[in-house]
């Protein structure tokens, strides 16, 4: 009997996670990436031995016993090396302040109390959240919600029912509003900076206090690239193929059924079925040219907030920074620019650590800021020589605030790299150069009731994955909706799912 056929767009994380679940369910599987290499955002690159990380900081899940573990492992990413920190980060501004986020949720608050004895009601909520969070109780939803059923559905209620009761408070919570419960004004930036992206909704500050306190959150020894290339591995091993530089434009529709793609090179490929792990967006309203999009889909995409766009802008240093602390939060003065945009923090993260990272007795900072899209496009147009003037004076800049947290490495930088918005667009297609999609935020969560589409309305044949189909992005959550899309997919086309063994 001739296996049935699917085609995944796109070999970022969520599609590599399809192909995998496709598989293993007896499908035969071609995923389709643009880029030369798997990952999409989850990626890394080398300059001059030295390895540039634009993805990972921490992976949830990798610990035994904890709730992502199972999925990882479904997946193929086993055997990981990880290495704990014993902080999140360290947030500092140009005045001499410093606030250490400790992983050690007591350790934090004593340290906070003794810092700030005056700070009660602050610290209070932070720690309480924080421990909120870690008592959730959280569960993975194994089956894609639509499909549920009564038992799947009462025994989520059961186990993490009260616990989501709790969470939604810190969900409609903006961090903004978290940190006006402090007084001092150094606390109240570093709180409401410490996640870069100023929309967030608190829940995602305590979350993450909560994994790295349980120690579910660490780094991978060898960064993206060992992971993504654990996934690949997976997929091959089992059959799948991979095409690489290979972008799909449209999806080939008959009577309201996907049957296929059609490349850039103008040819087209069939397939009894379509998974999208491509940016939503290009998904919906250019792959199908918006025909299959209702008026809720449109107010998903004309009212929810994005995650802002990023520079990085990477420095290998001849330096071992391995007694400075891995990561840096650095607040800026009030009304600093940087490239167009208004500039609050620079995060710092150096990979002394893992000795993969750089040539032996250097170092790899990788550093990221807020940018404005529309500046590094008016740029792209004027042509590479101002675009590349403006990246060389990012770099500078962003070099002297890197000296202000690890003195003395001005004159050791022998590798610069910037990444910006257009560079993230061009690479992974991601729609507002979203790094990781939908904005974990209140707002978010009231227009989209943390419900989004993974299916179009009037179109069969295809279903979603990916950061476009959940909010808050992450690691975990796009290769869980991998699994959901072939759940789906298996569930339409009458055949039985598998995870693999």
């Amino acid at each position: 009997m001739t296996e049935r056929s699917v085609i995944v767009i796109g070999g970022g994380m969520a599609g590599l996670a399809s192909g995998i679940y496709a598989r293993a369910s007896g499908y035969d599987v071609t995923v389709f990436e643009m880029y030369s290499g798997p990952g999409g955002v989850c990626t890394a690159w080398e300059r001059e031995g030295y390895v540039l990380d634009g993805c990972l900081h921490w992976l949830v899940g990798g610990e035994e016993g904890t709730a992502f573990r199972p999925l990882w492992d479904e997946v193929g990413a086993v055997d990981l090396d990880l290495v704990a920190h014993d902080t999140m980060s360290v947030v500092r501004d140009l005045h001499g302040n410093e606030l250490v986020f400790w992983s050690d949720s007591s350790r934090l608050e004593s340290s906070m109390r003794a810092q700030w004895p005056d700070e009660e009601a602050g610290i209070s909520e932070l720690v309480k959240g924080s421990r909120t969070m870690a008592k959730a109780g959280f569960e993975v939803p194994n089956v894609p919600p639509d499909m549920m059923g009564l038992v799947d559905t009462l025994k989520m209620l059961a186990k993490s029912g009260l616990g989501m009761v709790k969470m939604r408070k810190y969900q409609m919570m903006p961090i903004a509003e978290l940190s006006e419960l402090f007084e001092d004004t150094f606390l109240r930036r570093a709180i409401g900076n410490v996640m870069i992206q100023q929309q967030v909704s608190a829940m995602t500050v305590m979350a993450t206090l909560a994994w790295i306190d349980g120690g579910d959150a660490s780094w991978v020894h060898g960064g993206s690239r060992t992971l993504v290339r654990k996934l690949e591995k997976r997929l091959l091993d089992l059959g799948g193929t991979i095409e690489y530089r290979s972008k799909v434009d449209r999806v080939l529709v008959q009577g309201d059924r996907a049957v296929g793609v059609q490349l850039s090179d103008g040819t087209d490929h069939r397939a009894d079925y379509i998974i999208s792990a491509a940016d939503g967006h290009a998904t919906i309203f250019d792959m199908l040219e918006g025909r299959y999009a209702d008026d809720r889909i449109r107010e998903l995409y004309d009212k929810m907030e994005t995650f802002t766009p990023l520079i990085q802008v990477s420095l290998g240093i001849d330096r071992d920074l391995s007694d400075e602390p891995w990561s840096v939060v650095l607040l800026l003065d009030a009304g600093t620019q940087i490239a167009g945009a208004n500039v609050d923090a620079v995060w710092m993260h150096h990979y002394s650590y893992d000795s993969s990272m750089a040539p032996p007795g250097k170092s790899c900072v990788t550093t990221v800021l807020a940018a404005d899209l529309t500046h590094w496009e008016d740029l792209s147009r004027q042509g590479r020589e101002a675009y590349a003037a403006a990246k060389e004076d990012v770099a500078r800049q962003v070099a002297e605030l890197v000296e202000r947290s690890y003195p003395g490495i001005s004159d050791r930088i022998e590798v610069v790299d910037v990444a910006t918005p257009t560079t993230y667009i061009r690479h992974t297609g991601n729609w507002k150069a979203s790094y990781q999609g939908w904005l974990m935020s209140p707002e978010n969560t009231r227009i989209s009731n943390m419900s989004l589409p993974r299916k179009l309305p009037g179109l069969r044949g295809l279903v979603m994955a990916g950061q476009w189909v959940t909010v808050g992005g992450g690691l975990p959550s796009v290769v869980l909706t991998g699994r959901w899309a072939v759940q789906t997919m298996c569930a339409e086309m009458g055949t039985t799912f598998s995870a693999p063994s």
